[in-house]
């Protein structure tokens, strides 16, 4: 047996292996990519994603959803609670999109729910009721949305008004004629909700609200929003520092019983690592298609297990080789 060729070979194999990893790390969006739970498998809440809850029980239940499929239930109670999706996106260069969806069922008497970004993990030290606001990272640039209005979240401003009114500071695309537009506006209390986020400069985001009265089947009260809100030039520091940011669920008090199928879509040369299988859809390069590179989660331990492996079957040919040219000059 040729022992330099064991060497070649452990060489090469570890060069396809550390290569052939990274589609299951990493998936770049050449244009619009969409990363989506539609909470119906078993397990998704726990296995996809991080979470803190401060008060109240939240889970995963079978039915509740849209259509009666699996969502993320409150147990028609109060609860304060942040889930973050363990998939992490880049900061997309000027011109790049985010933009954030759900159905949320809104039966509560007070509280809110909502999304956005946030470059923190859920924790009693990094989830709060900001400054009095609703429950939410810390650092999130995010929206939380109750019967009478909506709040928007910027690090520690939280800007709230009304869906009937003019507020300073908050440009009106629409305003609805009900205060009470997540309480009338459904035949059955569902409603979609759209957040987006637009980097409009190196230092600054434009953001917006959008609300859809909807049935419990999702299909929408008009295909024009009830309501519709910018903040324009909104600066996030902490974000755009941030090495990688997440998505993230906040619930906050009693509002919403039911959340169901949360979307996030990227556009404009955003990257998204860590994605579980299958749950990513539209224009994007190395979408994960091998189960056991797609197991790595995109976690540092799953890259270095990979690595270890690879540089040991490196060490074992050197080895050997070394042995056999010992063994010659005996």
């Amino acid at each position: 047996m040729n022992f330099l060729k064991i060497a070649r070979f452990s060489v090469a194999l570890t060069i396809g292996v550390l290569a052939s990893l990274t589609p299951a790390q990493m998936a770049s969006a050449a244009g619009s990519t969409t990363l989506s739970y539609n909470f119906d498998a078993a397990g998704q809440l726990t296995n996809d994603f991080q979470s803190y809850v401060d008060s109240g029980t939240v889970n995963q239940a079978a039915n509740g959803g849209i259509n009666d499929t699996g969502s993320i239930s409150t147990n028609e109670g109060a609860a304060n609670a942040v889930f973050q999706p363990k998939a992490k996106f880049t900061i997309g260069p000027v011109g790049s999109s985010y933009s954030f969806s759900s159905f949320m069922k809104s039966t509560g008497p007070n509280g809110y729910s909502g999304f956005g970004f946030t470059a923190t993990t859920p924790s009693a030290a990094t989830d709060s009721n900001v400054n009095g606001g609703p429950f939410r990272p810390i650092d999130a640039l995010g929206i939380s949305v109750h019967g009478g209005g909506y709040v928007f979240h910027n690090e520690s401003v939280n800007t709230g008004a009304n869906w009937d009114v003019d507020t300073e500071g908050v440009v009106t695309v629409k305003k609805t004629t009900n205060p009470d537009l997540l309480g009338t506006f459904s035949p059955d209390d569902w409603y979609r909700i759209i957040f987006t986020i637009d980097r409009t400069t190196q230092t600054t985001f434009d953001i917006g609200v959008e609300v859809f009265p909807c049935n419990s089947a999702g299909v929408l009260v008009a295909e024009t929003p009830e309501a519709s809100f910018r903040m324009l030039n909104q600066a996030a520091p902490t974000l755009l520092a941030a090495d990688y940011i997440y998505s993230y669920i906040n619930f906050s008090g009693f509002r919403v019983t039911n959340f169901d199928n949360f979307a996030t879509t990227v556009d404009g040369g955003v990257e998204v690592e860590g994605a579980p299988e299958g749950s990513l859809t539209g224009d994007f390069q190395d979408e994960v298609q091998d189960d056991s590179l797609a197991n790595t989660g995109g976690s540092a331990e799953g890259i270095a297990g990979v690595s270890a492996l690879a540089l040991g079957m490196i060490g074992l040919g050197l080895v050997v080789l070394r042995s056999k040219r010992y063994n010659k000059g005996n």
